[in-house]
C-alpha cells in the first residue's frame, strides 16, 4: 500500500508562483505516494496547473475575507476560519501532512496540540514559500517561531531561512524550487526583439509601480522597446492608470495570465523583477531555462540566491532605480552581451531541475518515516 500526502493550501486554483510550485511537487512525489491537496478557501475549482489525474483535490469552502472592507466583519469571519480549520485538519487521515505558508502551519500545529487525544501517527512538515522577515504581525511572528518547534520538519527555500529557524531551535531543510518541466529542444539562445518581459500578481509585493517609474526612463533611452507585463491581482486598474499617468500606454502591455507561459518567455529578450521582497521565484527559474538575462532588485532572499550576478543576469542593489535602468539599457544595447548571458542562463539553471530537487523532496521524506 503506498504512503498518503496531504498538502495543505489557501486556494490551488490560483495562477501565482506557490501553487505552481506545489503543482510540480505533487506531480513528482505522485510516482510513488497517494497526493490530496486540501484547498481551504474553495468551494470547486480545477488547479491552473496541470496535474496528475492521481492527485485529488479536496475543497473545503472557508469564507474569503480578502476583500471585506467591514473590519468587523472580517475579524469575524477570520475567527469562523480558525476554528473550522483546526476542526477539519484532525479529521486528515495521513502519513504526512504538508502545510504551505505560516497561517496554515500555526492552525496544523494547533489542531495537534488541541487534539490531544488523538495519537501522533503521521508526519506535519511546515513548507513555506516566503523568506522569514517577509512582513507580519509582531504576534504572528512571534507565534509562528514558537508553534513552528512543533513540526517534524520545515522546509524553506534558502540557507538565509535555514539559518534563521535552526537559531530558533526548529527542524529545517533547504529544499528549493524545481523549474517547471518544459519542451527545451527549441528553446532560443537569445532573442534579437524588443520585447521586455515581467510575470507576477499585481501585489504590493511586486511593485509593478516601481517597474513603471524605472520603464519611463528606459525608454526615453531606447524608444523601440516594449514591456509586457503578464499577471493579474488587486492593483491590476492602479497599475494600468499609473501607465497612462506617466504616457507609457505605447510602451507597456498588460496581459492576462496564460497557461502558454512558455510563449511569452521566448518571445521576450530580457525578463525583469522589482519585488520588495522574494523567496523563490519560479519566474526566474523559468526565465532562465528559456535563455533569458534577468535584471532584478537584490531583497534579502530570491534573485541573489538564483541569478549568478554578471554572468547570466545582474543583482541590482535594492531601490538602486539608477543602476536598473543602466544596466537594462546596456543589455538591451549590446547584442553580444545579451547572447553570452542568456547561454549561460540556461547553462546554471540546470542546478534547480525537476529530477535534482525531487530527489531531495523523496530523501527527506523517507528520513522522516
Amino acid at each position: 500500500m503506498r504512503n498518503k500526502i496531504s498538502i495543505v493550501t489557501t486556494n490551488i486554483t490560483n495562477n501565482g508562483g506557490t501553487e505552481r510550485v506545489i503543482a510540480n511537487v505533487a506531480n513528482s512525489l505522485s510516482e510513488i505516494y497517494d497526493i490530496r491537496i486540501y484547498s481551504l478557501s474553495t468551494t470547486e475549482g480545477e488547479c491552473f496547473y496541470p496535474l496528475n489525474e492521481r492527485i485529488h483535490i479536496k475543497h473545503m469552502g472557508m469564507m474569503c475575507y480578502e476583500h471585506e472592507k467591514s473590519v468587523l466583519k472580517k475579524t469575524i469571519k477570520k475567527l469562523i476560519n480558525i476554528f473550522y480549520s483546526i476542526n477539519e485538519f484532525k479529521n486528515i487521515k495521513s502519513n504526512y501532512i504538508i502545510g504551505v505558508n505560516k497561517n496554515i502551519n500555526i492552525l496544523l500545529v494547533l489542531s495537534f496540540l488541541l487534539n490531544y487525544k488523538r495519537k501522533r501517527d503521521y508526519k506535519l512538515i511546515g513548507w513555506e514559500h516566503f523568506a522569514h522577515n517577509a512582513p507580519m504581525s509582531l504576534f504572528t511572528r512571534i507565534l509562528r517561531d514558537l508553534l513552528y518547534k512543533y513540526l517534524d520538519d520545515l522546509i524553506v527555500l534558502t540557507k538565509f531561512d535555514e539559518e534563521y529557524y535552526k537559531a530558533k531551535k526548529i527542524k529545517t531543510t533547504v529544499i528549493e524550487n524545481a523549474y517547471t518541466a518544459m519542451d527545451v529542444d527549441n528553446l532560443k539562445t537569445v532573442s534579437k526583439g524588443n520585447i521586455i518581459l515581467s510575470i507576477g500578481r499585481h501585489t504590493s509585493q511586486k511593485r509593478f509601480d516601481k517597474l513603471l517609474y524605472i520603464w519611463k526612463e528606459i525608454v526615453k533611452k531606447n524608444d523601440r522597446l516594449k514591456l509586457r507585463i503578464v499577471g493579474d491581482g488587486p492593483l491590476l486598474d492602479e497599475n494600468k492608470k499609473l501607465a497612462q499617468k506617466l504616457n507609457l500606454s505605447d510602451s507597456v502591455v498588460f496581459a492576462p495570465p496564460t497557461k502558454k507561459i512558455n510563449e511569452e518567455y521566448q518571445n521576450a529578450s530580457l525578463f525583469l523583477m522589482t519585488s520588495d521582497y522574494e523567496a523563490f521565484p519560479m519566474v526566474l527559474l523559468e526565465a532562465l531555462k528559456n535563455g533569458l538575462p534577468c535584471i532584478a532588485f537584490d531583497c534579502d532572499t530570491g534573485p541573489r540566491d538564483i541569478i549568478v550576478n554578471g554572468v547570466d543576469g545582474f543583482v541590482i542593489p535594492l531601490n538602486d532605480s539608477l543602476k536598473f535602468v543602466e544596466k537594462t539599457t546596456d543589455v538591451m544595447n549590446n547584442e553580444n552581451l545579451r547572447y553570452q548571458l542568456s547561454s549561460n542562463a540556461k547553462a546554471n539553471v540546470e542546478r534547480f531541475n525537476e529530477e535534482h530537487i525531487s530527489k531531495k523532496w523523496l530523501i527527506k521524506l523517507k528520513q522522516l518515516q
